[in-house]
C-alpha cells in the first residue's frame, strides 16, 4: 500500500461481469462523498468487461488489468497495494450502492471510534426488483474482527481504516471464500 492520497480507496475485483457492470461502476461515482480513488482490478477477463471500463473517464477510476485470471484474493491483495486511500472500501461488481454509502459509513466511522463497517444489503433480481432484506446485525469492536473472517459480515460493503488491514498485516488467501481467512 502506498502513501495516503485520497481518503477512501474503493476496490472492486472484476471477472467477465459485463451484465452488471455499468450499475455496480454507476453507484460508486454518483456517490455523493466524492474524495475517493476506485480501484477496479480486471482479472483477466474475456467478455466486454474492458470494454466497459474503458468507457468510463472518471479521474478517480484506476484500472489494473491482470493478464490471466488470478482470482479474487490476488486482484484484492494487488488492490490494496495500490491503495492509497486512509480508508479502504470494498464493492462486487455486481452490487449498487446507495449514492450515501460512503458519506454514512465515514459518519459511522468517526463517531463511533470504529475500524470497521459494514452495510446491511437488500436483495434484489437482475431486474432490480425487490426480493427481501438481509437481517440486521450489530456487534461490539472486540467482536469485530472475529465475525469479519469468521461469521456473516457483508464483506463486500465493508469500509475499514487502513490501519487495521496494516496493523494485523490482513491479506486475502486464496480460498473458496476470499473473505474467510
Amino acid at each position: 500500500m502506498k502513501n495516503i492520497k485520497q481518503k477512501i480507496s474503493v476496490l472492486m475485483p472484476v471477472y467477465n461481469c459485463e451484465k452488471f457492470l455499468n450499475k455496480a461502476i454507476d453507484s460508486i461515482l454518483s456517490q455523493t462523498f466524492e474524495n475517493f480513488e476506485f480501484i477496479i482490478i480486471n482479472d483477466g477477463s474475456t467478455d466486454n468487461t474492458s470494454s466497459i471500463i474503458n468507457t468510463y473517464k472518471d479521474k478517480r477510476l484506476k484500472l489494473i488489468s491482470n493478464t490471466q485470471n488470478m482470482g479474487i484474493s490476488h486482484s484484492l491483495n494487488k488492490g490494496m497495494y495500490y491503495a492509497s486511500g486512509e480508508y479502504l472500501a470494498r464493492q462486487d461488481a455486481d452490487d449498487i450502492s446507495d449514492q450515501d454509502r460512503f458519506k454514512l459509513q465515514l459518519e459511522y466511522l468517526k463517531s463511533n471510534e470504529v475500524d470497521l463497517v459494514d452495510t446491511s444489503i437488500i436483495y434484489i433480481d437482475e431486474d432490480d426488483n425487490y426480493i427481501r432484506d438481509y437481517a440486521k446485525r450489530e456487534y461490539n469492536p472486540e467482536e469485530t474482527l472475529s465475525h469479519l473472517f469468521f461469521y456473516e459480515i457483508n464483506h463486500e460493503t465493508i469500509m475499514c481504516k487502513r490501519s487495521l488491514i496494516e496493523k494485523n498485516k490482513i491479506q486475502y488467501h486464496d480460498r473458496p471464500a476470499e473473505d474467510y481467512c
